[in-house]
């Protein structure tokens, strides 16, 4: 086992180093992984994947939870052969995978808040776009045979610096300052509308700046999450590239605790909004479970539409699945308090 951990963290020559890295990484994936299946969870039993948004959230909690697979792999995979292979074969694709549904979320925002465009039509676009455009960059490391120990894991070996950037970090900055400036921008809108709404009381006015407050801010902070998970793993890159030699131990620690949590991170902001867990009380998830077992039985849930007058309230029936067609893409991220009732 400890020439297993000393093969693995290749870096450090201190194995107590590496046992810590591999200690903490594998917390971190299991609280990820915990906190994945608990939003798959409430999105099943609730039926909310029958809202597009949070079908798009759950799109990127299903990447989530297979990005955090590789970081249980410590002291049992060899300095190189299949499964260290496997192992970064696994992170370069589902790394890829989240940050796209990252973007794609983002996309989806701009484009229904700013542009007040339907984007229901593109979701079969966002599939593909989110499972296939990770292959080529996870090939070429497999085809020029550069996958290998890297520190407290596996994955393109630390003395290849410039592919690691080609088919990661360059294009992982690039998105990430695309996704920050249409997160300014989306910000300022939302910060614009409500403070022009300053004035004489329209109920309908005082929909659309709830709508504004509690679904859009909510679901922006899916990016603002990614963005603080990613900063320790960039900088610890960077401080790998310029000082080969030199490797800053608190840095592969910061790195091993943030890059896998995600999926947990996730979790909270989506559990702490929308009154999720007042509603999640034992007598509504009951409820819940017996319309899920029921299987035909209709259930109605109350979502927020775009139909003429904004903010207005709808049912849906769960039985119904053309009924999507008319509400807003990005709504029922997180809705009313009421919207968690099954």
């Amino acid at each position: 086992a400890n020439m297993t951990n000393a093969t693995l963290c290749d870096t450090f020559t201190n194995n107590n180093s590496c046992k810590t890295l591999i200690g903490v990484r594998i917390a971190a994936a299991s609280l990820s992984l915990i906190g994945c299946v608990f939003m798959l969870g409430a999105i099943w039993l609730f039926q909310r994947y029958r809202n597009f948004a949070q079908r798009l959230i759950m799109n990127l909690t299903i990447a989530a939870l297979l990005d955090s697979f590789p970081y249980f792999q410590g002291s049992e995979h060899p300095e190189s052969g299949f499964m260290c292979t496997l192992q970064a074969v696994w992170m370069t694709y589902f790394d890829w995978a989240v940050l796209l549904w990252i973007c794609i979320i983002t996309y989806n925002v701009n484009a229904n808040l700013v542009h007040k465009k339907d984007t229901q039509r593109l979701e079969t676009r966002y599939h593909l776009i989110a499972w296939l455009v990770p292959v080529p960059f996870t090939l070429i490391p497999l085809i020029t045979g550069d996958y290998g120990p890297a520190g407290a894991w596996c994955w393109v070996r630390s003395d290849r610096p410039g592919l690691r950037f080609g088919i990661w970090y360059v294009p992982m900055l690039v998105l990430m300052t695309g996704v920050l400036v249409i997160y300014i921008r989306i910000r300022r809108r939302v910060t614009k509308s409500l403070s022009s709404w300053q004035g004489t009381y329209r109920p309908e006015m005082e929909e659309d700046r709830d709508l504004l407050k509690k679904q859009a801010g909510p679901l922006l902070m899916y990016p603002a999450i990614y963005l603080a998970v990613s900063l320790f793993a960039i900088i610890n890159r960077v401080q790998n590239a310029t000082h080969p030699d030199h490797p800053v131990f608190a840095l592969y620690l910061l790195h091993s605790l943030t890059s896998p949590t995600q999926g947990f991170v996730n979790a909270l902001v989506y559990g702490l909004n929308g009154g999720f867990w007042r509603s999640c009380n034992f007598s509504a998830m009951q409820r819940a479970w017996r319309h899920r077992i029921a299987g035909n039985a209709v259930q109605e849930y109350p979502i927020i539409v775009q139909d003429g007058d904004a903010g207005m309230e709808w049912t849906l029936s769960s039985d119904d699945e053309d009924a999507t067609a008319t509400e807003i893409a990005y709504a029922a991220a997180v809705d009313t308090n009421t919207s968690w009732n099954p």
